[in-house]
């Protein structure tokens, strides 16, 4: 789905935009949150480098995401 949404906002527009999506982690009664693998984490990441093949210059994360997923998708090579 955000993929189709990507390829729709870069035909229309020259201005940057950005992408963010939910990590697999999850709430936790206990723990308050808990994070996932780092096979999950990779999987953001691929769809990170998707992203910003489409375009989007600002990256980011929302729920079940924390500063492993950041740290991750930090490392990826801009397109220009």
């Amino acid at each position: 789905m955000a993929i189709k949404a990507l390829e729709k906002i870069k035909k229309i527009t020259s201005l940057p935009f950005g992408a963010y999506g939910n990590g697999a982690g999850g709430v936790d009664n206990e723990d308050g949150w808990k994070f996932t693998t780092a096979d999950q984490i990779d999987d953001y990441v691929k769809d990170c480098s998707r992203w910003i093949e489409l375009g989007a210059t600002i990256i980011g994360g929302c729920c079940g995401t924390n500063h492993e997923y950041t740290h991750a998708y930090s490392k990826l090579k801009r397109c220009e």
